[in-house]
């Protein structure tokens, strides 16, 4: 344990009177230095996520904006469907957003795919990616990801250009051939 860190294993039932039922707040890390709190959670569901937010909102309101707030969920439930996925990743965009000026400018108009261990964030222009790139967006959002219990993802940006016509038929047959995957 660091000098700057100070570790607190919440009483049972202590956010309850927030309204919070299924999740289990195991430990909270609080970084003096940083002025970041990190809670450990255990999560039954993706659906009990909305718990998290419950929590979130009450430590911002009394401890003001300035204090970073993070979240290490570790699911009770095994398996998580695609549906939840997608879900989970929105959620850890909304996070990214609140904290970070560059990805609250350019992720403001996206769309979502998973394809197996990828998540393909579908943006308005070539040059949001480019900017998010540089940023290094996409490695803060795998963090997060890491953060709500989603390992071994890869994020990646692409424009609405690559995605036109190539998987799901969208524009007309000129676009399609100019924008076709090889």
């Amino acid at each position: 344990m660091s000098r700057n860190e100070i570790r607190i294993k919440p009483q049972d039932g202590i956010f309850r009177q927030m309204g919070i039922e299924n999740v289990s707040i195991n430990e909270i890390v609080f970084y003096e230095r940083n002025k970041k709190m990190k809670f450990m959670c255990s999560v039954p569901s993706v659906k009990d996520l909305k718990e998290l937010d419950i929590i979130y909102e009450n430590i911002k309101k009394n401890f003001g904006k300035e204090l970073e707030v993070d979240f290490k969920v570790e699911y009770t439930k095994s398996e998580i469907m695609r549906e939840e996925l997608v879900t989970i990743v929105e959620k850890a965009i909304i996070r990214l957003k609140a904290r970070n000026a560059i990805s609250k400018s350019f992720l403001y108009f996206y769309r979502i795919r998973i394809e197996e261990t990828v998540i393909d964030i579908e943006l308005n222009d070539k040059t949001s990616i480019e900017i998010l790139l540089q940023t290094k967006i996409d490695e803060k959002l795998e963090k997060i990801l890491e953060n709500y219990g989603i390992y071994n993802f890869k994020v990646k940006f692409y424009s609405w250009e690559f995605f036109k016509g190539a998987y799901r038929g969208w524009g007309s047959k000129a676009e399609r051939d100019d924008n076709s995957i090889s």
